[in-house]
């Protein structure tokens, strides 16, 4: 049991530690983007929803941990799992609101007159020219000209 509970907390800590990707940042090999150019007509806050998996992993080692002390025998067990599944349940709702961002929500007219909304991270104000890059690996940026 605590093989398979090492393993898993080390696969989640090791996909959790790999390096994000940077639009801001040079790499070679890139291919093309397709640009578009807009104007943004509106803007508002919204909160960005905040990852789980750590705090899933976490609340359900320490909720099996803490269930394992209570009864004997066939108790023990029934209160271990169910302390690991509470846990989980418990620590993936405190890290998914410990981690959520503000983030804006861009509506952005086209030049071709369509709109389109688009989650960014900063605020962009009405009326600002942009350019909406479509990556790729099918998500959109937009940036101010």
């Amino acid at each position: 049991m605590k093989n398979v509970l090492v393993f898993i907390v080390l696969s989640v800590l090791s996909g959790a530690a790999m390096a994000q990707y940077n639009p801001y940042v040079y790499h070679q090999g890139l291919n093309q983007q397709n640009v578009i150019i807009g104007t943004v007509v509106a803007d508002r806050s919204v909160t960005g929803q905040g990852g789980s998996t750590l705090g899933r992993v976490f609340g359900g080692v320490a909720g099996a941990a803490a269930g394992n002390r209570v009864g004997h025998g066939f108790g023990r067990q029934v209160s271990t799992l169910a302390g690991a599944l509470i846990g989980g349940l418990v620590g993936g709702d405190v890290q998914q609101h410990l981690t959520a961002q503000q983030a804006e929500n861009i509506t952005v007219q086209l030049q071709d007159g369509r709109y389109i909304a688009v989650v960014e991270a900063s605020y962009i104000p009405p009326g600002t020219k942009v350019q909406v890059v479509y990556q790729n690996n099918g998500k959109v940026r937009v940036f101010p000209l």
